[in-house]
């Protein structure tokens, strides 16, 4: 049977508005932390990454395309743990069940021209995130991300090859937290050829862009268990300063690479930026601003909202 996917947006943006455990604390999508604050949260929700902590960098992903980059323990065990602490308690009614996995949604519902995305707040220990983000320089700070998916995967759970779209600028960052699994890259055909399989570990930031981002298809594959392949890119042995190891599919104590970790619950968050907003300057009358706040002096380059038709990508709510 398919899923109504109209339907499970209109759920998600009713929830959001209706606001849900940490969403009582929530901040707009672009807003400071500190704006988080105005009524009480869960104790966990007010987590907020450190700032100006001194974060490992990314490093280009040898094997793969070359806009790949990675970076292991981006974040730290115990923020790790504090944020997962955060979703479980901030959860109660938010998650959207999708075959293979469950969502929430923060910052809004991107929508194509004319509509745009109206700006919805998000909680403060995500807008963190996204704040550190751009202290990273993953995004420039005229230009800063406006959306995540929180993504739930039970191991033997996946997503099916796909693109993120042109209702996103194009550079995705995705934090994993709980658990290891398989990111792979493939080509955008009736083969599905192998472009380069990752290993991802938890606490692990992955940033793709260009040709990866426009042309190629990502999936994490859905099995219960990452085996052995040659060639894997083993993100979860990589040290500091160095390309990480590939396997080659020889014997274990035969010089082999250890065995995959065992895939437990993994949660995502697939950071972006949604390029058209609603009430964003575009020269289309009879829009309200998605925020109430001033907009700031050098405008962020949003997409005009123009009346108009324009080809999709994959549905914003089947996205890794």
């Amino acid at each position: 049977m398919a899923i109504d996917f109209k339907a499970l947006l209109r759920a998600e943006r009713a929830k959001a508005r209706a606001g849900y455990g940490c969403a009582a604390g929530m901040a707009p999508a672009e807003a400071p932390a500190s704006l988080a604050t105005a009524v009480p949260e869960p104790a966990s929700c007010s987590f907020r990454l450190s700032a100006g902590s001194s974060r490992a960098r990314l490093h280009v992903v040898d094997g793969a395309p070359p806009t790949v980059q990675h970076v292991r323990d981006w974040v730290s065990v115990a923020e790790e743990a504090a944020m997962l602490q955060a979703v479980a308690d901030g959860s109660a009614g938010r998650w959207t069940p999708l075959r293979g996995r469950r969502l929430q949604n923060f910052g809004g519902v991107p929508h194509p021209a004319p509509e745009g995305m109206v700006q919805e707040p998000m909680p403060g220990w995500v807008a963190s995130v996204l704040e550190e983000l751009v202290a990273a320089g993953v995004f420039p700070a005229d230009a800063p991300p406006n959306h995540v998916l929180l993504n739930e995967y039970e191991p033997g759970q996946g997503i099916a090859p796909h693109r993120d779209g042109p209702l996103y600028a194009p550079t995705v960052a995705i934090l994993s937290l709980g658990s290891a699994c398989a990111f792979d890259f493939v080509r955008n055909d009736t083969e599905r050829g192998l472009l380069a399989s990752l290993l991802l570990p938890p606490r692990g930031l992955l940033v793709f862009t260009g040709a990866a981002y426009h042309q190629h298809l990502h999936t994490v594959p859905a099995v219960a268990v990452d085996n052995s392949r040659p060639g894997r890119i083993r993100l979860d042995l990589a040290e500091e300063g160095q390309q990480p190891p590939h396997e080659m599919g020889g014997a274990a104590g035969s010089g082999a690479l250890p065995p995959p970790p065992p895939r437990g619950r993994r949660v995502s968050l697939t950071v972006r930026r949604v390029l058209c907003i609603a009430g964003a300057p575009s020269g289309a009358p009879g829009r309200a601003a998605a925020i109430d706040r001033p907009a700031p002096a050098a405008a962020p380059p949003y997409l005009a909202c123009e009346t108009g038709t324009r080809q999709l990508g994959s549905h914003p709510i089947d996205e890794a």
